[in-house]
């Protein structure tokens, strides 16, 4: 039995092979070290294994069980120990791997060519793949003080305008929420990058704005000049996430004109379960 799993901040999608070779595909909360309770991982380890043997009944084989967890904030050894730690609590006799989300996106993307590979979902990162390893990339500063390109960083300008009085009254009535109802939620409430990235729909449903385009091409040429640019010249680009699939156009204006985008998947764990 064979479990690949994709973990963002916002959800965790798991594919599951059985022994006759089909896959079964669910998605989960998300689980990120970084802000992800070991209560609330426990929790969610402990509901897919109860679901091997509901949908394997019954369940030969899971000790033999092939485990590759890709998960945001799993990109230090620390992470990844403390990950494989929990992931071992619930399945004890797996062969696991855990990697961080930018290695999983590579390996679902690169077809082991070289170039960049980039994240862009509730939040963001990239790297330079030479076809097998990541060899240069900027250090994620994570939620607060990075995520160039990110949905979260899409919904934090937004929040910033509208609790700061900057935002056309068109966009404001769609954002759906009060200023005292955001600030409880960006500096009080459970999962922030979650909360902030949860706007980005409202500037995909007004791109063609004049508002929402300067947004959008300030954000988008921030996550290539904070995250590309200071890794690579020039060359091939290939990207994953919601973000990524959902702007693209908006993506590729920005880009600058030493790169060029060859590829753009939303959900890499796709790509992974052909491998």
């Amino acid at each position: 039995m064979r479990i690949i799993a994709d973990s963002g901040s916002t959800k965790t999608e798991w594919a599951i092979q059985g022994d006759d070779g089909k896959w079964i595909r669910l998605v989960t909360q998300g689980l990120n070290p970084r802000v992800t309770s070991d209560a609330q991982f426990r929790e969610v380890l402990g509901g897919i294994k109860k679901g091997l043997s509901t949908y394997f009944m019954p369940c030969p084989g899971t000790d033999y069980l092939s485990l590759s967890f890709y998960g945001a904030g799993c990109g230090t050894l620390e992470m990844q120990q403390h990950v494989e730690g929990l992931l071992r609590e619930i399945f004890p006799e797996a062969e696991i791997e855990v990697a961080g989300d930018l290695l999983g996106a590579c390996r679902a993307v690169s077809d082991g060519k070289s170039g960049v590979v980039g994240i862009l979902g509730t939040g963001s990162n990239a790297c330079l793949f030479d076809g097998k390893h990541i060899v240069r990339q900027v250090t994620s500063t994570g939620y607060i003080l990075g995520d160039e390109g990110s949905g979260n960083h899409i919904g934090r300008r937004l929040l910033k305008d509208f609790l700061t009085d900057r935002m056309p009254a068109e966009l404001a009535s769609e954002m759906n929420t009060t200023k005292e109802e955001s600030m409880k939620r960006i500096y009080g409430g459970e999962y922030p990058n979650r909360y902030m990235a949860s706007f980005s729909p409202v500037a995909y449903k007004y791109r063609k704005t004049e508002y929402v385009r300067n947004l959008l091409q300030e954000v988008f040429e921030a996550f290539w000049r904070e995250m590309v640019c200071p890794i690579a010249d020039g060359g091939s680009v290939r990207l994953v996430g919601s973000v990524a699939d959902a702007f693209q156009d908006e993506i590729r204006t920005t880009a600058p004109k030493e790169f060029q985008i060859e590829r753009i998947v939303k959900s890499p764990i796709d790509c992974l379960i052909e491998k």
